[in-house]
């Protein structure tokens, strides 16, 4: 008997976190694409007699889940580890030439965020990082203010729909993707 999975996700890492479920057979995972919060909701209702549990590919949608209130089965989601920040700053401060003091971010915990920051021996900056969940619109919203107010010079997401909506407004954004 395998442990049936419902992974919710959004379309660039759902095939990607699939094919790592897939590799453990004793799961069987059912992935279902979502766009916006109300899609988690409706996804959740029509697919909870399908699984056993739920996977989150962030911490956005499994907020969305949790804030909901109704899933009766077990939910995680997949954090977003130091690793997969140090990819994106490599890449923001080699390719794009921008320091880490000049960015805001969002989705990441802070204790972690600011191990980083020390690490690098970098200030951190609470006010540029938005940790608590509210609406994927509230977030794009923290990093258009800092941004526009000139305090940063660019955005460090981890959600899709936050990079699509800043690259929208025309705010530099990089986007934090899972590593394996």
């Amino acid at each position: 008997m395998s442990i049936r999975v419902g992974l919710i996700g959004v379309e660039d890492n759902l095939a990607w976190i699939k094919s790592i479920v897939d590799e453990y057979p004793e799961f069987h995972c059912l992935p279902l694409l979502h766009y916006y919060d109300k899609d988690v909701i409706a996804l959740l209702k029509a697919h909870s007699h399908e699984v056993d549990l739920w996977i989150f590919s962030g911490i956005y949608p499994y907020t969305v889940a949790k804030e909901w209130g109704q899933v009766e089965k077990p939910m995680f989601y997949i954090p977003y580890t130091g690793t997969s920040l140090y990819r994106t700053l490599y890449q923001i401060l080699y390719q794009h030439h921008f320091e880490v003091d000049e960015l805001s971010f969002d989705a990441l915990a802070e204790a972690r965020l600011k191990q980083i920051f020390d690490e690098l021996s970098v200030p951190f900056h609470q006010n540029r990082l938005s940790s608590e969940y509210h609406s994927l619109e509230e977030v794009v919203d923290h990093h258009y203010h800092l941004w526009a107010s000139g305090q940063t010079k660019a955005a460090v997401t981890c959600a899709w729909q936050v990079q699509t909506e800043l690259e929208r407004l025309s705010v530099p954004v990089f986007r934090v993707i899972h590593t394996k």
